[in-house]
């Protein structure tokens, strides 16, 4: 929806893709980060997705006050960690990596979710 607030929006035009991708890396076993981008043509799916990924950086960056590099911009939201992972930030991405997964099951079609190696 045009004007929307969510990040997943943002510049999303008659071009926007028809689908979100959610991409987890790892480095190791661990996360390290995670990239989402795309739109679903299908607004709760959105606005599920958008939602999960703001809460999910702002608890690594604003309450857990792990150092981040995370970037917004278009339909895309990106969080790489800076220095070594540790245990709340492999917990706050683990849950958003399952929430999105369930999600996916939710919403057949719309969402994909990946791993990959960092």
């Amino acid at each position: 929806t045009p004007g929307s607030s969510s990040a997943l929006y943002q510049g999303a035009d008659h071009f926007h893709r028809l689908m979100i991708t959610a991409v987890f890396y790892e480095k190791g076993r661990q996360y390290v980060g995670f990239c989402v981008s795309g739109h679903a043509e299908h607004e709760i799916a959105c606005a599920c997705v958008s939602s999960a990924v703001q809460l999910t950086a702002n608890g690594v960056t604003e309450l857990a006050h792990i150092p981040a590099s995370v970037e917004a911009k278009g339909d895309t939201v990106r969080l790489e960690l800076i220095g070594k992972p540790n245990p709340q930030t492999q917990v706050l991405i683990a849950a958003l990596y399952q929430h999105c997964l369930c999600l996916a099951e939710d919403f057949p079609g719309r969402i994909k979710v990946l791993q990959r190696p960092r």
